[in-house]
């Protein structure tokens, strides 16, 4: 939990740090596309929470002591969409026009071969 929590404050601290209403012209409207995922969803029930379960199973097996595996990170968080958006709002420069929730595997054919 504690490297989630870092990564969280990482999140927080980029927002908070880029003033990107200083790019924008004055009523200007900006897209923002997230990673995000809903309150409460594990991360073992997302396809990246999926991936990188594949990816710790490979480092174990490649692994020659277990340290080499814990020093490993890849810095990735997916806030909910709830905390993006207390996050936009408190960096104080931005109002959310419409915020959208979109799940990607609804845009699937078929099964997904993992």
């Amino acid at each position: 939990m504690e490297r989630t929590d870092k990564k969280l404050n990482n999140l927080k601290n980029d927002l908070s740090f880029l003033k990107r209403a200083k790019e924008l012209m004055s009523g200007g409207l900006m897209v923002m596309i997230l990673t995000s995922i809903s309150e409460g969803t594990p991360y073992s029930q997302i396809p990246t929470g999926i991936a990188y379960d594949m990816i710790a199973s490979i480092l174990l097996d490649m692994a020659i002591e277990e340290d080499q595996v814990d020093s490993f990170n890849l810095p990735f968080y997916a806030a909910s969409h709830e905390m993006m958006a207390g996050l936009v709002e408190r960096n104080g420069d931005f109002s959310i026009e419409r915020l959208e929730l979109m799940n990607p595997s609804e845009l699937l054919e078929g099964p997904v071969d993992i």
